[in-house]
């Protein structure tokens, strides 16, 4: 599955499918689910337009892990550019390119793996 979003002042394409989850394991040697099963605990129940962190209590700070939000992102922007033939630098670099890189991002993200692997959001 593929979207558009927008990342600050940019719209950038990220796919999801099979290939996402060996690029992240390639890229920073974790597994692509329990990282995702983290970050959807945190956010559970969150609309994908609105992610309040003032919401969190002690215990989602446990699964809170931002690296992983960015890394998950970078391995989709990875997996669509192997089909489109556009370059997507390095993780630290591609991050950098951004002027600002809102919560609210990561909303969106969610539904798109969850679209792709058939899960259903809570």
């Amino acid at each position: 599955m593929k979207r558009t979003i927008e990342i600050g002042d940019r719209r950038v394409t990220l796919e999801s499918n099979a290939v996402t989850p060996m690029l992240y394991k390639q890229q920073f040697s974790r597994d692509f689910f329990r990282d995702l099963i983290k970050l959807a605990k945190v956010f559970e129940g969150a609309s994908s337009d609105v992610l309040d962190l003032s919401s969190l209590d002690w215990d989602d700070l446990d699964h809170l892990e931002i690296g992983s939000m960015y890394d998950i992102a970078w391995a989709m922007a990875k997996t669509e550019s192997m089909t489109s033939g556009i370059r997507v630098p390095e993780p630290m670099e591609w991050l950098a390119s951004f002027s600002d890189f809102p919560l609210t991002v990561f909303g969106e993200i969610m539904d798109l793996v969850a679209e792709s692997t058939n899960a259903k959001k809570k």
